[in-house]
């Protein structure tokens, strides 16, 4: 068995030979995949590993198109390190890896944890960094399964379209009036699905409100409303900008705490 930096540049190579013969010649794309002396010995090496081979996958991201040299280096940097990692034999996280600088954690909805780290981060590097941050990840799997037994199960979906018409009847109206006390006048105002935040501003100033804004009382919609109003401005979440929504709600902090 020899180490991963040989493989990796073994299969670029192969790769970038391969890319040639494909220009040059008129096969379809299904004809385009890994020779199978290559997928037999990738096989035979990972075939140690509790992950689901993934390198005949890879062929067909390879060879669709023409992807560039970083592309294949983020695919083969992906098949040689599994995304899914334990943590002490107990807890699982996953891992993604991407050019990115730094380590990130993230809790999911459903109580996953989510490690980000740049592409050549040591692995003992990352484990010794979600170690250092058990305590904040164990405060924040129990906030979120807190806030999921709180919120019950989920809608049906006649609940939602009805969340969705009481949106569309009240929302236009919150954004008219708001509008006019602050000077700013968005270019459409739509209703969506999304379940990660309650409202969004685009960078054309087309605003965007979740249906399920419409199960919190109506003091914290109307913070939302301000809120993406004042991204017409500001497209970030500075000084000035906090500034100019306090300048027309004074008690914005209070009404945030009411979102549900």
């Amino acid at each position: 068995m020899f180490r991963s930096t040989e493989l990796f540049w073994e299969i670029f190579s192969w790769h970038i030979r391969r890319r040639a013969l494909i220009r040059r010649s008129t096969a379809p794309a299904s004809r385009r995949q890994w020779s199978p002396p290559l997928v037999r010995r990738l096989n035979a090496q990972f075939s140690n590993y509790n992950t689901i081979p993934c390198f005949p996958d890879l062929s067909r991201t390879f060879f669709r198109g023409s992807p560039s040299c970083a592309a294949v280096r983020a695919e083969v940097h992906l098949a040689l390190f599994p995304p899914l990692c334990y943590l002490n034999g107990m807890e699982t996280y996953t891992l993604i890896r991407s050019r990115r600088r730094t380590l990130a954690l993230e809790i999911t909805r459903d109580c996953r944890l989510l490690v980000r780290a740049p592409m050549r981060c040591p692995e003992a590097t990352i484990r010794e960094f979600v170690t250092r941050n058990q305590l904040w990840i164990d405060r924040s799997m129990a906030k979120v399964r807190q806030r999921t037994a709180e919120s019950g199960p989920p809608p049906t979906a006649e609940e939602i379209d009805a969340l969705k018409a009481r949106a569309r009847a009240t929302l236009p109206e919150k954004v008219a009036h708001y509008g006019a006390i602050m000077g700013l006048c968005p270019t459409g105002v739509n209703v969506t699905t999304a379940q990660k935040r309650y409202g969004s501003c685009s960078g054309k100033n087309s605003l965007c409100f979740s249906c399920y804004l419409m199960r919190s009382p109506d003091e914290a919609i109307d913070a939302v409303v301000v809120h993406e109003l004042a991204h017409i401005r500001y497209k970030n979440h500075g000084k000035s900008f906090y500034a100019l929504i306090e300048q027309y709600m004074p008690d914005y902090k209070a009404r945030k705490k009411l979102l549900k």
